[in-house]
């Protein structure tokens, strides 16, 4: 019988789980953060307004994935969503109460915010703040991309 050799698995081991560490899709993804316009899902919780959920398109608007846009303490943060960098559309409700698509840019390492509730400040001062349009040319919000914190 032939002797076990640590040294040969410890080696294959090394080199697996490496891999896996170097090709993390956290660390070459972005984030998506929506402050779609909020209610109050009951008159007890008028204090605390939720963000309406919204869906994330393809820029051949194909479906991705709808959210449901709540986090935090009473829900009252919206989601963070991991996508992989590049353009995608967004569908999310307005401080108007009516529904906006616009293009959104996603890229590694980095926070796409989106505020379409009029209550958001903007978090970073030196960020590039591009404005959201209705067909019509009316402003409805705003989006920025941030560092991730």
């Amino acid at each position: 019988m032939r002797p076990w050799r640590p040294g040969v698995l410890s080696i294959f081991a090394t080199l697996v789980l490496g891999g896996c560490a170097t090709n993390s899709p956290v660390a070459a993804s972005g984030l998506l953060q929506v402050f779609s316009a909020t209610y109050a899902p009951t008159t007890e919780q008028s204090e605390y307004p939720v963000h309406t959920d919204y869906t994330i398109e393809t820029t051949d608007d194909r479906v991705l994935e709808h959210v449901r846009n709540l986090s935090g303490s009473f829900n009252a943060f919206p989601a963070r969503v991991t996508l992989t960098p590049g353009q995608y559309h967004v569908k999310a409700q307005y401080d108007g109460g009516k529904f906006v698509v616009f293009p959104v840019d996603i890229a590694p390492g980095r926070i796409t915010t989106v505020n379409l509730d009029n209550d958001t400040p903007q978090s970073d001062v030196d960020a590039i703040r591009e404005p959201i349009r209705l067909p019509g040319g009316r402003e409805v919000g705003w989006c920025t991309m941030n560092k991730q914190r």
